[in-house]
C-alpha cells in the first residue's frame, strides 16, 4: 500500500468512525427489534408493503443529499418498529454504499479505513443482551416472510441494463434470502484452485451457490443472486446477496468476487 499523506489517514480515520457508529447504531436497534417478534413481523410487513418494488441507488446529483438525509436520521432515536426497521435498512444501505465511494474515490484510504475499522472492532467489541440467545421460534408464515425459513424461489426483478463506468445499482429479490441461523448449519466445502479457475471461466456456475469468506478485515456471508454480462461480453457483473441483510443483491465485478474467493473462502450448502 502507497505511503498516505496525513489528509488521506485522516479522512480514513474519520470514516472509519462513521461506519463504526452506523453498525453500532444498526445492531443497537436489531437487538430491540428481535426482542418483539410478533411486532417485528407485523411492522416488517408494513415496511416492506411501503418499500418501492425494485432496490436502487438514487441518481449521481442526488446520491449526497439522501446520504446526508440518512445520517441525519440515525442521529435520532427511532420511536416505532416500522421507523427501526426503516433505520437499520438505511444504516446498511450508508455502510455500503460509504465503502463503495471510498474504494472508487481513493483505494489506498479505503484501505487504511478498513484497517482503522477492523482496530475498532477488536477494541470496542459491541455485544447486545440477546448475542446469545438461540432465534426466536416464530409461526412458520412469520419465519417465511423474515426469511428464517428459505422460500424456494429466487427469481429477480427486472435487471437493469449494464453500465461500461460504472457498476449497476443494486436490485431486490422477490425471496428473501438465507439467514445466519440457517446459515450456522450449513456445510463447509473449502474453495479451491480448480474452482476458481473453473468460475473464472464460466462465471454462470456460480449462480445461487453460497459462500463465507474472510477477507482479513471482515468476513462475508454472501450468495451470488445474479450473473450479468453486457451486450459485447466483455464485462461481468455478479450481484451479491448478503446473508441477514434483507433481500437486496448488491452488484461487484466478476474480477472483485474471484479476488474474494481467492481468500479463505467456503461454499456453504444448508442443510
Amino acid at each position: 500500500m502507497a505511503r498516505l499523506s496525513p489528509s488521506q489517514k485522516t479522512e480514513a480515520q474519520a470514516l472509519a468512525k462513521k461506519l463504526f457508529d452506523l453498525e453500532v447504531f444498526a445492531e443497537r436497534q436489531s437487538a430491540i427489534l428481535r426482542a418483539d417478534p410478533a411486532q417485528l413481523a407485523q411492522a416488517y410487513s408494513q415496511y416492506t408493503d411501503a418499500a418501492p418494488p425494485v432496490g436502487y441507488l438514487p441518481p449521481p446529483d442526488q446520491l449526497a443529499a439522501v446520504m446526508e438525509q440518512m445520517e441525519r436520521q440515525s442521529l435520532s432515536e427511532p420511536s416505532s418498529f416500522v421507523e427501526r426497521i426503516r433505520a437499520v435498512s438505511n444504516a446498511f444501505f450508508l455502510v455500503r454504499t460509504h465503502n463503495m465511494l471510498a474504494a472508487q474515490k481513493d483505494y489506498d484510504m479505503f484501505l487504511e479505513m478498513l484497517r482503522i475499522g477492523s482496530a475498532m472492532r477488536d477494541a470496542h467489541p459491541y455485544q447486545t443482551t440477546d448475542a446469545a440467545a438461540p432465534p426466536p421460534q416464530l409461526p412458520p408464515p412469520v419465519a417465511h416472510q423474515l426469511g428464517i425459513i428459505s422460500s424456494g424461489s429466487s427469481e429477480l426483478l427486472p435487471t437493469p441494463s449494464a453500465n461500461d463506468d460504472l457498476l449497476e445499482p443494486p436490485i431486490t429479490l422477490s425471496a428473501h434470502e438465507l439467514t445466519h441461523a440457517e446459515i450456522a448449519t450449513a456445510t463447509r466445502t473449502k474453495v479451491q484452485h480448480a474452482d476458481l479457475d473453473a468460475y473464472r471461466n464460466d462465471p454462470d456456475q456460480l449462480r445461487n451457490l453460497v459462500f463465507v469468506t474472510s477477507t482479513g478485515a471482515e468476513t462475508l456471508t454472501f450468495r451470488i443472486a445474479s450473473v450479468l454480462r453486457t451486450d459485447d461480453d466483455d464485462r461481468c457483473f455478479l450481484y451479491l446477496a448478503h446473508v441477514g441483510e434483507g433481500a437486496e443483491a448488491i452488484c461487484y465485478t466478476h474480477a472483485d468476487v474471484l479476488a474474494m474467493l481467492s481468500e479463505d473462502s467456503y461454499m456453504l450448502t444448508p442443510n
